[in-house]
């Protein structure tokens, strides 16, 4: 079992609909800090725009796919440090190789701490992964920190459809 795999036990990844709560995970900011420092700064939902950002606080971690398979999915809440304190609610997608038709996802390739050896990437832009948070929706519960949770009145869609990023120009990001 590689270092990525054997980052959570088991039971950070059950299933939504159980309510117990998952142990918490080791700090993925150890691998993940020298790649958000780059990556952050370019988004353009980004705060802190002309601020140096050297650290982050992890406020929340939960592993919603193990990252064993052909792509992992890591929820974090991030606080950046004074002044500003900002939090960010990050879906970070973990590959062992990023296929093509995710490129503009990426975010870098892990080289150090629990998630060493993958690449991370933005999860958003990955349908496969952008799927799965709309189907948690589908069948509500908690995830460790994490609750699923929809308007009962509300009409879900079919399922097996594929979300997409919404394209217009926004301060946030938004699924259709």
């Amino acid at each position: 079992m590689s270092n990525a795999a054997s980052l959570w036990t088991a039971p950070i990844w059950n299933d939504a609909r159980t309510s117990s709560v998952p142990p918490d995970p080791p700090d993925p900011l150890i691998s993940l800090t020298p790649l958000l420092r780059q990556w952050l700064p370019r988004q353009r939902w980004f705060a802190g725009k002309g601020r140096p950002v050297e650290d982050f606080t992890l406020v929340s971690a939960t592993g919603l796919l193990p990252p064993g398979g052909s792509a992992g999915l890591l929820h974090l809440l991030i606080r950046t440090p004074e002044p500003g304190a900002d939090c960010y609610q990050l879906l970070i997608g973990l590959r062992a190789a990023l296929p093509p038709h995710l490129a503009s996802a990426l975010i870098g390739h892990v080289t150090e701490g629990p998630l060493t050896g993958l690449t991370a990437y933005d999860a958003l832009l990955d349908p496969r992964l952008a799927g799965l948070l709309l189907e948690r929706l589908r069948t509500p519960g908690t995830l460790g920190a994490l609750r699923f949770d929809r308007d009962p009145d509300a009409a879900l869609p079919a399922p097996g459809l594929t979300p997409r990023p919404l394209g217009a120009e926004q301060s946030n990001s938004s699924l259709v």
